[in-house]
């Protein structure tokens, strides 16, 4: 055997061999969805369950390619297990027929941002009945004031010990009462908001979470929603940041608990961050030898949905069992690092 010859079936052993315990670690990696929120070291690795999916799929591709046929094996294995995660979230779909009563937008806009301008023409494109806003610092307050046209009844909740955990509600009908609850530990403000629509008065919660990784603090946000919801007379929505995916156990356990459905069922994986519009206005702007900012623009940001399948699904709109979801739909990148949501909603035809 040539020395060449020896060069690649070493080259080919190693690539199968890396082959195989890359598809038994994504597997095991994978596997941290079942694992208690208490173990911190891996619980930021169950929100990656999609990324998991397509690494499979990668190793089977290549595994076809070289003819491995023990790598072909254990790729296909990796495939189905990875698989399991991922289509429960294709079951189910709209579960309300006919005209919706709520049209409810979800947004992150990124306190630090500047992108004023394409929110505020976003909001007036989608008309939404209810627009629930998070990280809402100072300059946001400002600039979201000039939607009161569109948006006449307004409230912004203030986070006294972390500005990026302000949340503002703004609404086209009348704020019949509005309501703050301070989850600790840093008295971030959940909201509820009620307001009028066509089928009576919903209650509106907006909500910022923090991470599930930070275990007592989440814990306790938790309980204290959980109680909440609980003693809620009216039918309402929970929307917001979760900073959980739908496969965080400490997310599972909420939706078990509380009894909520989420809007987006039916619809797979719907990442909302994070948005690389970052990453692709940087090689945009080395390419153009400009600094990033110029270039950070809605031209460049269309492109971002070449890296949106590797995002992860932080931002939800969860419904009580007496609202059907008609529609739901994740909208355009806008200079946030996460991407907002809209859902159209039926007051008392969940089917």
């Amino acid at each position: 055997m040539s020395r060449l010859a020896r060069i690649r079936r070493l080259a080919y052993q190693a690539l199968h061999g890396a082959l195989v315990v890359g598809c038994v670690a994504v597997v095991l990696m994978g596997l941290s969805r079942f694992l208690p929120p208490e173990w911190r070291s891996v619980e930021l690795l169950c929100h990656l369950q999609w990324q998991y999916f397509l690494c499979t799929v990668f190793a089977l591709v290549v595994a076809l390619l070289f003819r491995m046929r023990a790598g072909t094996v254990v790729a296909v294995a990796a495939v189905v297990l990875q698989s399991l995660p991922i289509l429960p979230l294709y079951v189910g779909g709209p579960s309300a027929d006919g005209p919706p009563d709520l049209r409810v937008a979800v947004f992150n806009v990124w306190g630090g941002g500047t992108h004023f301008g394409e929110t505020l023409t976003w909001l007036e494109e989608i008309d939404a009945d209810v627009v629930v806003l998070q990280e809402t610092m100072a300059g946001w307050e400002n600039w979201l004031t000039l939607t009161q046209d569109q948006y006449p009844h307004q409230h912004f909740a203030r986070c006294p010990k972390f500005e990026a955990f302000n949340v503002a509600t703004l609404s086209k009908t009348p704020i019949v009462s509005q309501e703050e609850i301070l989850l600790p530990p840093i008295e971030a403000p959940l909201t509820r908001t009620v307001v009028e629509t066509s089928a009576g008065n919903v209650a509106v919660y907006n909500v910022h979470l923090n991470p599930t990784f930070q275990v007592p603090q989440r814990s306790a946000q938790d309980e204290i929603i959980l109680r909440h919801l609980a003693s809620e007379p009216l039918p309402y929505v929970f929307a917001g940041d979760f900073n959980a995916s739908v496969w965080s156990p400490t997310l599972r356990k909420f939706e078990q608990e509380s009894g909520l459905i989420r809007a987006s069922e039916g619809l797979g994986v719907v990442p909302t961050w994070p948005v690389q519009t970052k990453v692709i206005a940087g090689a945009y702007a080395y390419y153009r030898k400009v600094p990033v900012w110029q270039v950070n623009t809605p031209d460049v940001r269309r492109w971002s949905f070449l890296l949106r399948p590797f995002g992860v699904a932080l931002d939800h709109v969860y419904v009580s069992g007496d609202i059907g979801v008609v529609h739901f739909e994740r909208g355009p990148a806008l200079g946030s690092d996460h991407l907002p949501l809209i859902a159209d909603l039926r007051v008392g035809a969940a089917s």
